[in-house]
């Protein structure tokens, strides 16, 4: 059973989803603390405005409430500040009306202020002040600012070289409400757009994802046994269209394997079932009664015949077979071509005069590095063939040239020659051009089909020329090996 969180789209929607929070909670987050540091910075600037405000409405009280000749005569004793923290905390001096109707009460948004000395004795204060104002230390010059929040409340703490601290607040509760606000739509609205992008993320993966699937359901039926299924190319042009093809192609290199080894199957079984067939109604018929010494004969050459198309076809499906095999290695050695293509030449001879046939070699002297014994069964097969087709009475030309990087040997003969429709298959196993199955002459229909296997694993090719009743010609060009071989 498919689970799935194990699938791909499911994967690639959970990767996709995670990057897509991130995105609108990173966004929402940093928009939030630049909104929120703009809001403090407006609170703060206001406090700021107050403080000074304050500190100037108190030396216009100062000097507005005490005698000019004494202030200046206590001017000219201490200085500036001191008079004026001096003259704030006599029991005659009034808080300024300005002050006093700015700072109070306890309405949304109220400010408040608390002014005291350096041993923290109070100067003055708003009746809305709280006590136990943490303010900085004393700086050596100018003043030192501190700020905090306590609360829904927004202090500004600061402390003067001269000896005076002062704190200015303001109840913000409506600001932290706005901002909380702010915070909770920018949520919502990330919140939004991540499954906005969720959905529409779900759409455009199945999208891609989809050929995947049909692909995957391809391949199922394929390995069900239906071959000729194929996957449905796109033509998109994308990586996906490019596996879909490169998989087309390997089913039909494996549908064709298939139906080639079920025709071989078949075939074999075909092949051998006539001999065996022969040699087991010969056995009957000569234990039935008595029989005479011409057709006990008869039917001894009979069964020798039958036997010994079994011996060749069984022979040649073992080297077929070990020609298949991965495992199969080259012996490799230098040989000289034009010499073991004359050994295999007189080989054939005496079939070659038994049928008024004239082999005609002409061969250039060349040396490859390649496997004796496998180049010798693919060039018997094919002088074999040369021969053993022909009507007689005829020639067979044998030739070998160095060609480039090839030793390239061709034979022909003006013999028979192969039809159009039987040239595309005359390497398929069993396929003969002589359309009875039970051909004579001993051959198997294998003989082409191992030529074709040994030529392509010793890295070379073959090709045939050919017309019906004009001969057939096969070359096969066979690479030299290495850089030392060469012509000798």
């Amino acid at each position: 059973m498919r689970y799935f969180f194990k699938s791909i789209r499911w994967q690639l929607q959970a990767w996709y989803g995670l990057l897509l929070f991130a995105v609108p909670v990173l966004f929402s987050g940093i928009y939030y603390q630049i909104v929120r540091a703009e809001k403090i910075g407006e609170i703060d600037r206001r406090l700021e405005d107050q403080r000074i405000f304050i500190l100037d409405e108190f030396r216009k009280a100062v000097f507005e409430q005490v005698d000019p000749l004494s202030l200046a005569e206590k001017i000219n004793s201490e200085t500036p500040f001191e008079v004026l923290i001096e003259t704030v905390q006599s029991a005659s001096f009034e808080v300024p009306s300005r002050i006093a109707s700015e700072f109070g009460g306890d309405d949304p948004g109220y400010y408040f202020f608390h002014l005291e000395d350096r041993n923290g004795n109070l100067i003055a204060r708003s009746d809305n002040a709280d006590e136990g104002f943490e303010f900085p230390e004393f700086p050596v010059e100018g003043f030192n600012i501190d700020s905090r929040y306590v609360g829904n409340v927004r202090e500004v703490l600061v402390t003067h070289a001269f000896g005076m601290r002062l704190a200015v607040g303001q109840e913000i509760s409506s600001e932290i409400r706005e901002m909380r606000q702010f915070r909770g739509r920018a949520f919502l609205i990330g919140l939004g757009v991540w499954f906005f992008g969720l959905f529409g993320g779900w759409l455009i993966v199945g999208r891609f994802v989809k050929p995947i699937g049909a692909i995957s359901d391809a391949a199922a039926r394929i390995s069900e046994g239906n071959l000729a299924d194929r996957i449905q190319v796109r033509k998109t042009g994308n990586e996906l269209d490019e596996l879909a093809s490169v998989l087309n192609t390997t089913f039909d290199k494996l549908q064709a394997m298939v139906e080639s080894q079920r025709r071989f199957t078949a075939d074999a079984s075909h092949e051998l079932r006539t001999p065996l067939s022969v040699i087991l109604s010969e056995s009957h018929r000569m234990k039935k009664g008595e029989r005479t010494e011409e057709e006990r004969q008869e039917s001894l050459d009979l069964t020798l015949l039958a036997g010994g198309r079994m011996k060749k076809l069984v022979e040649d499906l073992l080297l077929l077979a070990r020609q298949d095999s991965t495992e199969l290695h080259l012996e490799l050695e230098e040989l000289q071509v034009h010499e073991l293509v004359g050994e295999i030449v007189a080989s054939h001879q005496s079939l070659a005069e038994q049928k008024e046939i004239k082999l005609i070699s002409d061969l250039q002297p060349v040396r490859i590095s390649s496997d004796a014994m496998k180049l010798t069964i693919a060039l018997s097969n094919l002088i074999g063939n040369a021969v053993s087709h022909h009507v007689g009475k005829g020639s067979v030309w044998i030739s070998l040239i160095r060609e480039g990087a090839n030793a390239v040997i061709s034979i022909k003969d003006d013999g028979p020659g192969i039809s159009e429709q039987d040239l595309p298959h005359i390497f398929d196993r069993f396929y003969r051009v002589e359309k009875a199955r039970s051909a004579v002459g001993g051959h198997s229909g294998l003989g082409l089909a191992l030529v074709e296997s040994v030529v392509r694993q010793l890295g070379g090719t073959i090709d045939v020329v050919s017309e019906s009743g004009k001969g057939s010609t096969f070359s096969i060009r066979i690479p030299l090996g290495n850089d030392e071989a060469k012509v000798v």
